[in-house]
């Protein structure tokens, strides 16, 4: 039983565990099964809750609960660069899975490079090419 774990930042303890001062009393975090308006049956057309929604809601104050999280000095600024870092890593992961469905293939470098005919080629030396859409802002595409 000893040894350490890897709990991914998708899973609702990361930041509670990560962040003890800031949760002590151990709210859970985000996760991909949240639903904006959970229902009590299986429904798959039910909205999911997005990480930055989700973060961003959180961010608020509310007058009925004390801001602890927002009096944590450089541990919230942490807090808030880790939660960014991840929410952004997220959907880069969302983008590199789905490049089928973002038309990926219209920009593969596969065929300009087989229409070189180089009789070196090796495709294994090829690589993947990911694709961003232009609504990454951090993108190539966006900054054109």
């Amino acid at each position: 039983m000893g040894g350490t774990w890897h709990i991914s930042d998708l899973h609702a303890a990361y930041a509670p565990l990560h962040y003890i001062l800031l949760f002590p009393h151990r709210t859970p975090g985000w996760t991909p099964s949240l639903c904006l308006h959970p229902s009590g049956a299986n429904n798959d057309r039910e909205k999911h809750l997005t990480q930055v929604g989700f973060y961003s809601f959180h961010l608020h104050t509310c007058d009925s609960e004390f801001p602890i999280i927002h009096l944590g000095g450089q541990l919230f600024q942490q807090y808030l660069y880790d939660m960014w870092v991840s929410a952004n890593q997220n959907r880069l992961h969302l983008m590199e899975n789905n490049q089928q469905t973002l038309c990926a293939s219209l920009y593969s470098g596969l065929q300009d490079v087989v229409a070189m005919r180089d009789d070196n080629l090796n495709l294994n030396d090829i690589g993947r090419c990911v694709i961003l859409p232009s609504s990454y802002i951090e993108g190539p595409q966006y900054m054109n």
